[in-house]
């Protein structure tokens, strides 16, 4: 990886839990290049083996999206295991380009929130993040569509709860329980929140509130409409816990000072 390409990473500000885990997973990305190169080498005799060549060239150069245009070529004439090998190969560039894309578009976008988040059932989004809300309550969600990106309250005890601030936030990683088979709540519950801060700090606790809701919207690159997906486990009507927000990673937000007194207002 060239010095320029980890300066352009250096260049978001990313710090943290988040700023590592994308700089390992770029760093990663020229790793596998050079061992997939060699777990499948190409012969000039091979049919294949010009456009795998050339597809590992592109993918050294960071250009994913060239990348496997070349593997496409490669895919269709290939057979047996280099052909399962190149598909491998496929998945893991379509990967690496969308973190490609996740880095433009935080470059793009200063001060707002972008990132990659996930549901429990396994479906991702990427780029900006225009909403998270657990809640009902305006300390329930954040995104770039709520005012100054917003705040999560959590509940560290009986007593005490710290409000949090979105663009203070690495990673939100939440933890569902199902329904009580005896007695009550009889539907999805919100059993803790998981904050990592830009600051390393890590903020634990339960959610701090009655009726949770999951609700989930990106706005990904290219696209020109927001993609969500909600869920309402306490309300009456249609519902998959495969909907449920399982973790949201934000990556290139502003770095703002951590609250160090721990906030006691109840929503």
């Amino acid at each position: 990886m060239s010095s320029a390409s980890r300066g352009s990473i250096r260049s978001l500000g990313l710090a943290g839990h988040a700023g590592r885990l994308l700089c390992c997973l770029v760093l990663l990305a020229g790793c596998m290049v050079e061992v997939g190169a060699q777990d499948t080498p190409a012969a000039p005799a091979d049919p294949w083996g010009a456009s795998l060549n050339a597809a590992d060239e592109a993918a050294r150069g960071l250009d994913y999206e060239k990348a496997l245009e070349h593997l496409g070529k490669a895919a269709e004439l290939a057979t047996g295991d280099i052909a399962s090998r190149i598909k491998a190969r496929q998945v893991l560039y379509e990967r690496f380009l969308g973190m490609s894309a996740l880095i433009e578009t935080a470059r793009e976008n200063p001060g707002k929130l972008v990132g990659q988040g996930s549901t429990r059932g396994g479906r991702q989004f990427l780029g900006l993040i225009r909403l998270l809300e657990i809640g009902v309550y305006p300390t329930a969600r954040i995104g770039n569509r709520v005012p100054d990106r917003g705040t999560l309250a959590v509940r560290l005890d009986a007593e005490r709860t710290r409000l949090v601030k979105g663009p203070q936030i690495a990673m939100v990683a939440l933890t569902w329980r199902p329904p009580a088979e005896t007695g009550w709540p009889k539907y999805w519950g919100l059993e803790k929140l998981r904050i990592v801060l830009h600051t390393g700090e890590v903020v634990e606790g339960t959610w701090d509130g009655l009726l949770p809701v999951s609700s989930l919207s990106f706005r990904e690159p290219d696209k020109d409409e927001d993609t969500t997906i909600d869920a309402y486990p306490s309300m009456v009507g249609e519902f998959s816990p495969d909907d449920l927000v399982r973790q949201v990673v934000i990556l290139g937000a502003p770095q703002v000072p951590a609250t160090e007194e721990p906030s006691e207002e109840t929503p």
